[in-house]
């Protein structure tokens, strides 16, 4: 049972140990569904994996077990036993709501459950190394996991030097993976300039980060409200949902 539960939530969600869950607790109602007796192993519908993983995500955008955690669990557990028994099931329909705010207003902390979110979003898009544009190694980062792998695509230095405001400089919407060695080489270079030290398919890359080209125009805030409505659509698709409203203005 552990075992298959920990293969799937390694393989569809990009975890690679519990601290990188933005709650332990989502592994309980997963227990629940892949708990089968003696040596068997789960299976499941492709109807089933898009219900479990349209829960997940929800319940991570929804902080659902930030409270009322028992009650949520005990709800979530019922209906996951449905799912499993190929009954009609409402796993994952509670109020999630978000807007591009979730990524301009939140700050990033390694440990932080809005963090956590943002990281596995981040790596679902299977990301490429900014400065070498060769894939990232998802499963060696996430298991060591922390604030080194993890930098600002507009370098605090620039904005800065650069008298733009600051206040938002470290909020989700400029965070990307990024390694010490890349970091390096972007030093506090504007982006327009350290665009000359990115190799292979530049487009690519951004793609794979949801990173807007209007990175490269070197304006803190607009670059951020684009990418805080790339970070949100991505999120919304995720948590099968409509595309979220735009967020307030950083201005």
């Amino acid at each position: 049972m552990a075992l298959n539960m920990l293969d799937y939530v390694k393989t569809h969600f990009k975890v690679a140990k519990l601290a990188n869950l933005p709650f332990a607790t989502q592994l309980v109602p997963l227990a629940v569904f892949f708990a089968v007796p003696g040596n068997q192993e789960a299976s499941y519908t492709d109807a089933q994996r898009d219900k479990i993983n349209q829960w997940f995500w929800r319940s991570c955008m929804s902080r659902r077990y930030s409270s009322g955690v028992i009650r949520n669990l005990n709800a979530d557990i019922q209906e996951m036993v449905k799912l499993r028994s190929g009954e009609d099931s409402s796993l994952g329909h509670f109020d999630v709501s978000f807007d591009n705010n979730f990524f301009l207003f939140n700050t990033f902390g390694i440990t932080s459950v809005n963090t956590k979110t943002f990281i596995l979003i981040l790596a679902q898009q299977n990301p490429m190394s900014f400065i070498s544009g060769a894939p990232v190694d998802l499963y060696e980062k996430l298991k060591d996991a922390n604030r080194t792998e993890f930098h600002h695509l507009m370098p605090r230095k620039f904005v800065k030097d650069s008298e733009q405001e600051d206040a938002f400089v470290s909020v989700l919407a400029n965070f990307a993976f990024l390694s010490r060695a890349d970091n390096r080489e972007i030093g506090g270079e504007a982006p327009s300039k350290y665009k000359s030290k990115m190799q292979g398919d530049v487009a690519r890359t951004l793609r794979r980060g949801l990173i807007p080209i209007a990175l490269f125009d070197d304006k803190l805030l607009e670059f951020l409200e684009a990418r805080a409505q790339e970070l949100s659509a991505e999120a919304a698709r995720l948590c099968s949902l409509t595309a979220p409203s735009t967020a307030a203005s950083t201005h």
